[in-house]
């Protein structure tokens, strides 16, 4: 889901700023990194893009953040620089210059928190991606409006790779998903004829 959406997001005229709630962020956006680079879509980092890398405290620093970045951050994840010598940190300031969230979770914080901090408070338009078990909790904010989109688990990537044309390991993950539900589809089919066979022969 995080490549189809980078590579979208790399064939578009948009400037984007990377960051982490979770320790894991920096780690699962590196892993990103070697599928995609920016560089080869000719984004230039600290000019077109750039990574924050992991900024603690959870809720609170999404608060914070919302509120100034300059002072929630001191420098850049990657060259460790201040954010002043960014030119893409010129026109961010606080959340009124973000024009969309792409929020890619598990469970906390997540999109309640962003919804408190950024969407309530500034009106921040918020995509959130999550996996399949999380989708009940997502519909009330569909419902609302306050979610703009919910991109719900393997299928939906597997989708969005097929928009893109752009086919990958969501689309190679769903074969193998479909493949194994047809094999219990089949045991099960089985297991029934199995059953009634022996029933016969015991009456």
């Amino acid at each position: 889901m995080s490549v189809a959406t980078m590579k979208h997001i790399l064939q578009k005229d948009v400037k984007f700023v990377v960051l982490g709630f979770w320790t894991e962020g920096p780690l699962v956006f590196n892993a990103l990194l070697r599928q995609v680079n920016p560089a080869d879509y000719g984004k230039v980092y600290g000019v077109d893009w750039i990574n924050l890398g992991y900024i603690p405290g959870g809720e609170t620093a999404m608060g914070a953040l919302a509120t100034s970045f300059q002072n929630s951050v001191s420098v850049d994840f990657v060259e460790g620089r201040p954010l002043s010598s960014f030119p893409i940190m010129d026109n961010i300031r606080t959340a009124t210059d973000i024009d969309l969230i792409i929020s890619f979770e598990t469970g906390t914080p997540g999109a309640p928190e962003w919804l408190r901090q950024w969407n309530t408070a500034y009106g921040v338009n918020i995509i959130v991606g999550c996996i399949g078990v999380s989708v009940p909790g997502m519909i009330p904010y569909i419902n609302s409006g306050q979610i703009s989109a919910l991109m719900p688990g393997l299928t939906v990537s597997a989708e969005y790779e097929l928009l893109l044309q752009k086919p990958g390991l969501a689309l190679a993950g769903v074969d193998a998903v479909s493949t194994s539900h047809l094999l219990i589809v089949l045991l099960v089919v089985i297991g029934n004829l199995a059953f009634f066979m022996t029933k016969e022969e015991k009456k």
